[in-house]
């Protein structure tokens, strides 16, 4: 038994060793390569291809000759041209299966067009940062003005989607209501004939339509009203009245009030000036009376002179009943007198 064990050991290392030869040889004289490239090799892209002569794509495509004519082709393929400063700034430009040309940068790098460029077909362009254009106009459809406006005054504006220039209309172009802040009265509306403005403290408002006759009356911070002056404690017009207990007479706008003169008081008017005065007594104007004679007046009922006349001083002794007449007025200026005998002499 252990030899036929053994014999089996020897039979099945034969066999592994032969297999294992067999693929190590395989390996040395029959190499497998990786799956050939999409597109040829680019000149100077590498010295270690991954494909053997005579598979597809395992070429190089040739360099670029010193002189690009119009008759020079130069195929990308699916991968594209790139013009590097290092491994990590470059741009590259692409082809797409139409023609399209793609050129792209790394990072936010801008690509400079030092002299002009000219598009002759349709153009598609992102956002226009800076620059000035200096074109033909922009269409309207594509989101110019399709006008060239540098000789333009006014206010653009666009009839049907054609651009051009006019001044505002207030009724045709204008909408809405202009407020406060703006100059405006933030109110659509006006008041009827008559009617005075006022704020709410917001926009401009406009009252009621008063009567003849009435006033205006305030109302704090609500809306004012118009009032007749009875409402407001006002008489509507004069009493005329000759005394307090007098109940007097009405004098309105329709009313007329006649001051007639009577005994010595006259009036006189003149526009809207009425002045009252005093009848002439007939009495000529000085002055009356002297030392030896007195004046005499002769007064009517009215308290009015109507006559004078002068009158001797003559004092009977009869009506001098009190006081003593001094020596300058030719008396004694004693109240007494000396018994019978005696002599009157001087002190």
């Amino acid at each position: 038994m252990p030899d036929l064990s053994r014999k089996k050991f020897s039979k099945i290392l034969s066999v592994f060793s032969l297999a294992l030869g067999f693929t190590m040889a395989l390996y040395y004289f029959y190499p497998v390569l990786a799956t050939p490239p999409s597109t040829p090799y680019a000149p100077g892209e590498t010295s270690n291809p991954s494909c053997a002569p005579g598979d597809t794509n395992c070429t190089v495509y040739p360099p670029l000759t010193t002189t690009i004519t119009t008759s020079t082709a130069i195929t990308i393929g699916t991968s594209s041209l790139r013009f590097s400063y290092d491994a990590n700034n470059y741009t590259s430009f692409g082809v797409g299966s139409d023609g399209a040309l793609t050129v792209s940068s790394t990072g936010n790098a801008t690509t400079t067009i030092s002299n002009k460029l000219s598009v002759l077909r349709n153009s598609y362009f992102g956002t226009i940062a800076s620059g000035t254009w200096n074109g033909t106009v922009i269409g309207a459809q594509y989101g110019g003005t399709g006008q060239d406006t540098s000789g333009w005054t006014g206010f653009a504006k666009i009839t049907a989607g054609t651009w051009g220039t006019s001044t505002v209309s207030l009724t045709a172009d204008v909408s809405g209501v202009l407020p406060i802040a703006n100059g405006g009265t933030n109110s659509s509306t006006i008041g009827s004939a008559g009617a005075l403005a006022y704020t709410d403290g917001t926009s401009y408002l406009f009252t009621a339509t008063g009567t003849t006759g009435q006033l205006l009356q305030a109302n704090g911070a609500n809306t004012p009203t118009w009032v007749s002056t009875s409402s407001m404690g006002l008489y509507a017009g004069w009493l005329l009245a000759t005394s307090s207990a007098d109940t007097g007479f009405s004098i309105t706008n329709s009313s007329t009030a006649i001051f007639a003169g009577s005994n010595a008081v006259t009036t006189t008017r003149s526009s809207n000036i009425l002045t009252f005065g005093l009848i002439d007594s007939g009495i000529t104007a000085g002055t009356y009376g002297s030392a030896s004679a007195v004046p005499v007046f002769t007064v009517n009922a009215q308290g009015l002179i109507t006559a004078n006349s002068t009158s001797s001083i003559a004092i009977s002794a009869d009506a001098i009943t009190s006081g003593v007449l001094s020596i300058a007025r030719g008396g004694t200026n004693s109240s007494t007198i000396a018994a019978n005998g005696s002599i009157i002499y001087s002190d």
